[in-house]
């Protein structure tokens, strides 16, 4: 886009230069390059930055949720076990008394 204005910029530069008999001449090639690539290259520099944090935020918030689950289910799986336990402790109870 840069590039795009600074070429219509040296057109009518030109239209200048030529009525002005060419005895004025400007050469921004260079700058146009550069411009275009400085400037392009710092707005995709921030939106890759943006979203390489956007995806690290989401990484850590599924990191959260995954270990608040395990949790869970550790915890689950220890309260079965006890239940277990119960129930096999009642049901030796009953084969002892029949």
């Amino acid at each position: 886009m840069v590039q795009q204005q600074l070429r219509i910029f040296l057109k009518e530069l030109g239209d200048v230069n030529h009525a002005l008999d060419s005895r004025v001449s400007i050469d921004l090639g260079g700058l146009t390059t550069f411009a275009d690539y400085f400037f392009d290259g710092l707005i995709v520099d921030w939106i890759v930055q943006s979203r390489i944090e956007k995806s690290l935020e989401n990484a850590l918030e599924i990191g959260k949720k995954m270990v608040q689950t395990l949790r869970n289910l550790q915890e689950t799986f220890k309260e079965n076990q006890c239940r277990l336990e119960i129930l096999e402790q009642e049901r030796k109870t009953i084969v002892e008394v029949s």
